[in-house]
């Protein structure tokens, strides 16, 4: 039976990572270069604050696993989140939200591809379902897209968020992975080394950018200011920070396969926000789209179940017979 736990944090980090679709929209002002380094600037400073106070888990860490550690925060963290927030800015937070919304297939397909961990059968109608769903959740930006409105600014960050897309899949699946291969690793420091490893890369890209780099349109005011400073915060202790804790609980309770589709919550969640800030309610194609996307995703979690539940029964019943074999 899928871990209850593994299923509340997977929700709970998809709660928090939504935060960070809105938060390029309300820094319009700002660069994405500025917005992406705000968060993980946050990001490291607050595991650098934590670490005195996690030292035993931290020197459980070794030399590969802070290799490693590196590597996926740079690809999965700082790639990721620049090429989303820079393709927010070119096309709007639907589009792009259409392709990494794609991550509930890409993850449990590329995981199952890396090592079978489901029969293909068991997972093709809950993909199909969430196929379906993110369809009926973007429908209105598919007509945009037909209609050629701002056609080639919107396709650079169709693009870019193509690139986003294969930096997280291939972050769900290894960073799953290596927890699973490194039961010594707890989540807390694994969280840690990723923030920490994250400082010296957002300090030279902050060096490199530079001044100039730091706003997208005219100059921020003071207030601006303020405002970048809050909401660098807030997504970098929640969508960041707690995000990255509960999603690696999660990755070492639950399949990769069925994390993966759990991530659809991500989307969901995102559309709730954004109908709350922009004060507007989602359109029948939103709502449908929506109660599809969950439906899938609980028929793939009674599939695996079922699928688990049978192959223990059948583990029981090969003991019993070597048992009565002698």
């Amino acid at each position: 039976m899928p871990s209850l736990p593994g299923v509340f944090f997977a929700l709970t980090t998809c709660a928090l990572w939504a935060l960070s679709f809105v938060s390029p929209v309300v820094l319009e002002r700002f660069s994405p270069y500025a917005v992406t380094l705000g968060r993980y600037g946050a990001f490291s400073l607050i595991s650098l604050v934590i670490m005195p106070f996690a030292m035993r888990h931290i020197r459980a860490l070794t030399r590969a696993d802070w290799a490693k550690a590196a590597w996926l925060a740079v690809v999965g963290h700082m790639a990721y989140y620049f090429f989303l927030a820079t393709a927010i800015q070119l096309s709007d937070v639907p589009g792009p939200s259409v392709v990494v919304g794609l991550l509930p297939l890409t993850v449990p397909i590329f995981a199952n591809l890396r090592k079978q961990e489901l029969p293909w059968c068991t997972l093709s109608v809950p993909l199909l379902g969430i196929a379906a769903g993110l369809f009926l959740v973007n429908a209105h930006e598919y007509g945009r897209i037909q209609a050629g409105e701002g056609m080639s600014q919107y396709a650079a960050g169709i693009g870019l968020a193509f690139a986003a897309l294969a930096c997280w899949t291939w972050y769900g699946i290894v960073n799953a992975a290596w927890l699973r291969s490194r039961p010594h690793v707890t989540a807390t420091a694994w969280t840690m080394a990723q923030g920490i490893t994250l400082l010296p890369v957002v300090v030279l890209a902050a060096l490199v950018t530079g001044a100039a780099e730091a706003y997208a349109t005219g100059s921020p005011t003071p207030e601006q200011w303020h405002q970048f400073a809050i909401v660098s915060l807030v997504v970098g202790l929640g969508s960041t920070w707690l995000a990255t804790l509960c999603w690696s609980l999660a990755s070492r309770l639950l399949p990769t396969t069925l994390a993966g589709q759990l991530i659809v919550f991500a989307t969901i969640a995102a559309v709730i926000y954004g109908s709350i800030y922009r004060g507007t309610l989602p359109s029948v194609a939103v709502t449908l789209g929506v109660s599809l996307l969950a439906a899938a995703v609980a028929l793939g979690v009674r599939a695996i179940q079922r699928y688990l539940t049978a192959q223990a029964s059948a583990q029981e019943s090969a003991l019993k017979v070597r048992i009565l074999n002698g």
